[in-house]
């Protein structure tokens, strides 16, 4: 289901939370900003709905130079990243602990 169908079928004040979540996301400024909004995302559809639907993790903004391993690495800045196969066993995680350069 896209997110447009789910717009139409569940309501529009629904569908505002959703796009003001996937809007936090996209204005992050930090990776902290970013693994909150993230979560509040996850929050705000509920167990029913798999944020990962609406979200591409392979898009979400970065805020440093290129980790030279992105495998399971969704976003970085300068000295951590941010890693994890869903939302919600994300965590922060300083580049030294996997071998990256700074």
């Amino acid at each position: 289901m896209s997110y447009d169908d789910w717009k139409t079928d569940d309501g529009l004040e629904e569908a505002d939370e959703v796009e003001t979540a996937a809007r936090r996301v996209a204005a992050a400024t930090s990776l902290g900003d970013l693994l909150t909004a993230l979560r509040a995302f996850d929050e705000t559809l509920g167990e029913e709905t798999d944020a990962e639907r609406y979200v591409h993790f392979t898009d979400l903004p970065t805020f440093g130079p290129e980790v030279w391993d992105t495998d399971g690495v969704w976003s970085w800045d300068d000295t951590h990243i941010l890693a994890g196969t869903c939302i919600a066993d994300l965590s922060i995680i300083p580049r030294r602990d996997i071998g990256g350069s700074l």
